[in-house]
């Protein structure tokens, strides 16, 4: 079936649930299987910090951390998935390292600390922790080593990881950005001045699929006059150009399209745009609707592009042509699954949400007749390519229950603690990263 007929067929659906208010779902076959006491199911944890990582397929567990005292995470509040698909966890005894292995998990304890490591042009680099603060280093042939500073922080490997960008802490609470080539034949400051948020992390470069430019954000405090070096900005990685504002607010950086084409995706400032690095063109993310403003996510891939209207609306687009793939009446969290475009609602979507009946998550999916309900459900997250979606329990008095959804089908409920929450999906979209007690 098209995308556009499919897509009709399941707005439909999912309409005709939203503009009734009939009687609370019956529980189906597959909402009953997920109630089932379905092994693999991990007991919750005691202590108040964990990080655990779970596979969706089996159940399993990889447990990194459980204690009462916060880990030492360098550089994030969060820990998080590298590219490669590992977690480093740095605690008082070094670091700790998961890994996919075999199709399973494995914990792995590294003492000497190393947080990321990247092979290129037969050398290794790696960053590394003394347990108390991360140290960025670069290890050559022959055993030799350059460390770039204890004040290194945010450190990001180009594509090919044949450079290092990192901010550099250089008078107070402000910091430079750093472009490090990892044959050590060059270094160049590409931006002065740089404030961090603790909030989240959009400090970090972000660099651009050819590794010819990098994006970043500035958290300075607005002038009086203007607003000085505030905003997010783009800039060559090597070479004389001066960085470019592509949008007034720090945090805008959304994600470079994965080609050559050097784009990126900025908002929200008067709504989500498209950025040419090479010609500083900008131009709004839907051509048919350049006045619509919202929220843009960009999909793990590149794919398509999630935007939350501020009319309440959902819509998926295709960021290389801007043209909308799919369009919902209500505001959801959507993906473009292997079978096709779905959509989960859940009670976050407030006045959005058009499904009084459903005190859950409800599910449009184009392998389900109907859209389903699954009560008691309180947030829910898509894999990277759309075909398993994780769903999150209210949080009860002693644990709270995480369930898995393969293609529409549910598979299995397992138990965490009552204040887990899944922070990501590994970039092969087979493990969740959950996290509790940390950075409360």
């Amino acid at each position: 079936m098209p995308l556009r007929a499919a897509t009709a067929a399941l707005t439909l659906a999912l309409l005709a649930a939203a503009c009734t208010t009939p009687a609370a779902p019956e529980a189906t076959p597959a909402s009953e299987v997920t109630r089932q006491p379905t092994p693999p199911a991990s007991a919750p944890a005691g202590s108040t910090v964990g990080v655990w990582v779970v596979d969706s397929q089996t159940g399993a567990v990889a447990i990194l951390y459980e204690g009462d005292a916060e880990p030492l995470i360098p550089d994030a509040s969060h820990p998080t998935f590298t590219p490669s698909g590992v977690v480093w966890l740095a605690d008082t005894a070094g670091a700790t390292r998961y890994a996919p292995s075999g199709g399973g998990l494995a914990v792995i304890e590294a003492g000497s600390g190393v947080i990321e490591s990247n092979e290129a042009r037969a050398r290794t680099y790696y960053l590394a922790s003394d347990g108390a603060e991360p140290v960025l280093m670069i290890e050559r042939p022959l055993g030799t080593t350059r460390t770039v500073g204890p004040d290194g922080i945010r450190p990001a490997f180009s594509p090919s990881g044949a450079s290092l960008a990192y901010l550099a802490r250089s008078e107070g609470e402000r910091f430079d950005l750093v472009v490090l080539d990892t044959n050590l034949a060059q270094r160049q400051v590409r931006a002065t001045g740089l404030q961090l948020c603790q909030c989240e992390d959009f400090s970090r470069p972000v660099w651009s699929p050819s590794g010819d430019y990098i994006a970043y954000s500035n958290f300075a405090a607005p002038v009086s006059d203007g607003p000085g070096d505030r905003g997010s900005f783009v800039v060559e990685a090597f070479g004389p150009g001066e960085p470019v504002r592509v949008a007034g607010e720090p945090g805008a950086v959304v994600g470079w399209l994965p080609d050559a084409s050097n784009t990126l995706l900025v908002g929200p400032g008067s709504g989500p745009a498209l950025f040419d690095a090479a010609t500083a063109e900008q131009r709004p993310l839907i051509l048919a609707a350049p006045q619509l403003q919202g929220i843009a996510t960009l999909a793990p891939g590149g794919g398509h592009v999630q935007l939350w209207a501020s009319t309440g609306d959902t819509f998926l687009v295709d960021p290389r042509t801007g043209i909308e793939l799919v369009h919902w009446q209500v505001h959801g969290n959507s993906a473009l699954t292997p079978v096709g475009p779905a959509i989960a609602i859940d009670r976050r979507s407030g006045t959005f949400a058009p499904v009084p009946s459903c005190l859950g998550v409800l599910i449009a999916h184009p392998r389900l007749f109907v859209p389903q309900c699954v009560t008691g459900a309180a947030r829910s997250f898509w894999s990277p390519d759309g075909s398993t979606l994780a769903i999150l329990g209210a949080p009860a008095a002693n644990d709270r229950w995480l369930e898995f959804w393969t293609l529409g089908a549910a598979q299995f409920r397992m138990l965490i603690p009552p204040s887990a929450e899944p922070v990501e999906w590994s970039p092969d979209g087979r493990y969740l990263l959950v996290v509790w007690g940390i950075g409360d």
